[in-house]
């Protein structure tokens, strides 16, 4: 490999040029009439989120956890239980606990990243209230189907986290569309960005007009002198809004970039020794969010990463995830009795994922990929 080293992150934002004039030229509008908020942008943004995933409201937040907490509230959990993958951000848990319910940890399946009916199943009790199903990395397990079927016929709410699911589909239908509400996160590393933000998706005008008015501390819509529910300030900025039309704009674009990273990533591994790209279930379009591979149990994960980082200053993306939930500290008195999480643990010790950008070009990618062969296979130190 060549001697100069090419600085790769794990996920970068991809704002093109061309794009970024004007977003500044929206941003000097947006400064000179000093609507800083609760404007036109926030308003279209809305608008074009629900008609770019297919369902009548979009509710826009601060954040993807807001969004989750926001969603929750409004499907009132007080009191209540709400099954949870157990191999999720913290914050599909942790929007649970602050809306005031109490998330039930479920294992899931190490084919689909999700779990299976018979695992949700096993976690029901006199207390559930509903489902959160999480696109783990982008993939839509292809059970949804049955698991909205038994939601519908127990009674059950179903909520989707697609945090990571930004364009993907099952069997043509878009994340966000399957559920009874869903969350979206716009953090800077997602598929696309307002830096920070997140969507609530629904058909439902109750959801829409709870959503509303908690993200603004409760206040009754169209009078803001009276608050009528205990809200907070969830609320986005206009020049978020801005970037978020942007790169809604650029949706199809970037997914169409990262399949063709993801192929090329695909078309490597699989000359490659110790590790195996991750299969996408059938009938399943990723994001790509995250893209994902497992290694042979005989890798040393951690010392491969740092290999990677010192020796070629590659920065692979986080994992989805290193510690499942049940194992956070935060949860730790909230573990159910009874099965255990072995595929979520398993999928959660052996897997690696690699640079993943709209931004990267072939020449980053090409990079990525030699390092990371001279590495599995002429490196002792990253082998048991």
């Amino acid at each position: 490999m060549e001697d100069k080293r090419i600085h790769i992150p794990g996920a970068k934002a991809c704002i093109p040029a061309e794009d970024i004039e004007g977003i500044l030229i929206d941003y000097r509008e947006i400064l000179e009439t000093g609507q800083l908020a609760w404007g036109k942008q926030n308003d279209r943004l809305e608008e074009d989120f629900a008609s770019s995933i297919g369902v009548r409201h979009a509710v826009s937040a601060n954040s993807g956890a807001s969004a989750l907490e926001l969603a929750l509230r409004a499907l009132d959990v007080r009191g209540r239980e709400v099954i949870v993958p157990t191999n999720t951000n913290y914050a599909s848990a942790g929007a649970v606990v602050l809306a005031g319910g109490t998330p039930v940890f479920c294992d899931t399946d190490a084919g689909t990243l999700s779990p299976r009916v018979d695992q949700i199943r096993e976690r029901i009790s006199p207390k559930t209230a509903g489902i959160m199903i999480v696109h783990l990395g982008g993939i839509i397990t292809p059970e949804l189907p049955s698991i909205l079927a038994f939601a519908k016929r127990e009674g059950y709410f179903l909520i989707e986290d697609a945090s990571h699911a930004h364009s993907s589909t099952l069997n043509g239908g878009k994340a966000g569309t399957f559920s009874d509400v869903a969350a979206f996160s716009m953090f800077a590393t997602k598929v696309i960005t307002m830096g920070e933000g997140g969507f609530i998706t629904t058909d439902s005008e109750t959801i829409r007009d709870l959503c509303k008015s908690l993200r603004n501390q409760g206040k009754n819509p169209g009078n803001n002198d009276v608050h009528h529910l205990m809200g907070s300030t969830y609320r986005v900025t206009e020049f978020q809004a801005v970037l978020g039309i942007y790169q809604l704009r650029r949706n199809r674009e970037f997914r169409e970039r990262r399949h063709r990273i993801a192929r090329r990533y695909d078309q490597a591994l699989a000359s490659m020794p110790h590790i195996s790209a991750f299969p996408i279930p059938e009938g399943v379009e990723s994001s790509y969010y995250k893209y994902i591979a497992w290694l042979d149990p005989e890798v040393d994960r951690d010392r491969l990463w740092a290999r990677l980082r010192e020796r070629y200053d590659i920065h692979l993306t986080a994992l989805i995830y290193r510690v499942p939930c049940h194992k956070q500290p935060v949860f730790r008195d909230r573990v159910p009795p009874g099965p255990g999480f072995p595929e979520a643990e398993r999928f959660c010790d052996n897997h690696l994922c690699l640079p993943m950008s709209a931004a990267m070009t072939p020449q980053e990618q090409d990079y990525v990929i030699e390092a990371l062969g001279e590495l599995l296979a002429n490196d002792p130190d990253v082998l048991h």
